[in-house]
Parts: C-alpha cells; sequence; structure tokens
C-alpha cells in the first residue's frame, strides 16, 4: 500500500499528477481500508465479562465514552485498486482506555 504522496516523491511528480494518472488513466479508485481489533480464542471469555460488567454500568448512567487506541490512522487508510478488494486489516490495540 503506497500513498499518492509517497508515489509523487519517488517518481518527482506532483501530488496531482500521480493522483490524475492513478484516476483517470489507471482507472483506480482510493477504497477506505476497514479495520476491526485482533481477537484470539482466549479473548471470548474476557469479552463476555466485560459486557456482564458494562451493561449495568450502561443502563444506570446516561453518558459512557469508550476509547481503544490502534496501531494505525483510519481516516488516512486508503488503498487505490481498479475494483473494490474488500479488504478489512486486523488490528491489535496496545493501549485500550474506557471513561466511564
Amino acid at each position: 500500500m503506497t500513498s499518492v504522496r509517497r508515489v509523487s516523491q519517488e517518481v518527482n511528480l506532483s501530488k496531482f499528477v500521480v493522483y490524475h494518472t492513478m484516476r483517470n488513466v489507471l482507472k483506480y479508485k482510493p477504497y477506505k481500508i476497514h479495520l476491526k481489533q485482533r481477537l484470539y480464542d482466549e479473548d471470548q471469555d474476557l469479552c463476555v465479562e466485560m459486557c456482564e460488567r458494562l451493561i449495568p454500568i450502561l443502563e444506570d448512567e446516561g453518558n459512557v465514552d469508550f476509547y481503544i487506541s490502534g496501531m494505525v490512522n483510519k481516516h488516512n487508510g486508503y488503498i487505490w485498486a481498479d475494483k473494490n478488494l474488500s479488504i478489512t486489516v486486523d488490528i491489535a490495540s496496545n493501549s485500550p482506555k474506557l471513561t466511564v
């Protein structure tokens, strides 16, 4: 996966020329990468336990925020291709956080 910016630096062309070439000449389109948290078999019991603890909290409190940080900036992740590859990337979160 290479960004338009990186390709433009490598071939010494403007980002506009690279974008135009990928879009209009090669007929590529940018497709969004979908991220999901990597779960292992041993995580299933922990997920059930967490849900059992959180459901009463969510029922009692009106405002609860959840935040799990990941290694990838999902807002800037695109794959250029001539068709939608339906790619899903597994990420391992390194610092999960919970604000109640």
